[in-house]
């Protein structure tokens, strides 16, 4: 399964359109995985049929009340859990998130924020922030059916 994630876009539409391009060439998609900040256009994805899973980050204060600030879900056997990361501080380090994903039994833990792409292993744990789309900087995540996780993070072109 093909998962594009991103963060932070802060309202530039036209970065997500060319996200959706970039990410297309291999593919379309199977899910789309927002983690905040600028929620409108994650969603706003859904009318391209796309599936769309959405948080809401601490610039999203207009956010519909159905949008959660973390979520946990399964894809192929493996459980993500998804948030922006504001509340977990995750500025100051992982600390908080490391916590947080072990409580939810998460093997991918995916957030934003930072404005900065990491992707770190750590005890079992992927940690994932795709970076600032704003910046056009953005994740793929492949799950295959055995649960085997590989990530990839792009930039600017």
């Amino acid at each position: 399964m093909k998962l594009l994630v991103f963060s932070d876009s802060h309202g530039k539409a036209r970065e997500v359109s060319r996200m959706m391009k970039r990410a297309a060439k291999g593919g379309r998609p199977d899910m789309v995985l927002f983690a905040g900040d600028g929620v409108y256009e994650a969603l706003d994805l859904r009318y391209e049929d796309y599936q769309v899973r959405a948080v809401r980050g601490n610039c999203d204060l207009g956010a519909p009340p159905d949008v959660p600030e973390e979520m946990t879900f399964p894809v192929q056997g493996v459980m993500i859990y998804l948030c922006h990361g504001h509340r977990l501080r995750v500025k100051q380090g992982l600390g908080a998130l490391q916590i947080r994903a072990r409580e939810v039994g998460a093997q991918l833990a995916i957030f934003g924020h930072t404005h900065h792409q990491l992707l770190e292993y750590q005890e079992g744990i992927y940690f994932l922030n795709p970076g600032a789309l704003r910046q056009g900087e953005y994740a793929l995540v492949q799950v295959n059916d055995q649960g085997e996780i590989n990530c990839q993070l792009f930039g600017q072109d």
